[in-house]
């Protein structure tokens, strides 16, 4: 092979050739798509944004309420399953020994 024809070689596209007269055809199409997808992502965020208008937020009073029942439910079965805990192990204790 000659230089030249190692050049042209290597300028060569490695994907499909697409005919020149097609491509304002795939521009548009493209173009197209991309306007659609702008569409659906704006239509999109406009439905978040009527959800985000129905929600009813809690009041502060109602938040520390539940935020206090929770920590009340949690340090009680804490407590319940630790003694659970060390009535099983002692009992396996007592019936291995």
């Amino acid at each position: 092979m000659d230089k030249k024809n190692e050049k042209t070689s290597k300028t060569q596209p490695k994907g499909p050739v697409i005919p020149s007269e097609d491509l304002p055809d795939r521009a548009g199409a493209l173009q197209s798509n991309v306007k659609d997808k702008i569409g659906a992502a704006k239509t999109f965020l406009r439905e978040v944004r009527t959800e985000f208008d129905r929600i009813t937020w809690p009041t502060r009073k109602e938040t520390v309420a539940m935020a206090v029942a929770v920590l009340v439910l949690t340090v009680f079965f804490t407590v319940f399953l630790g003694l659970v805990d060390m009535t099983l192990g002692k009992l396996v204790s007592l019936v291995l020994s």
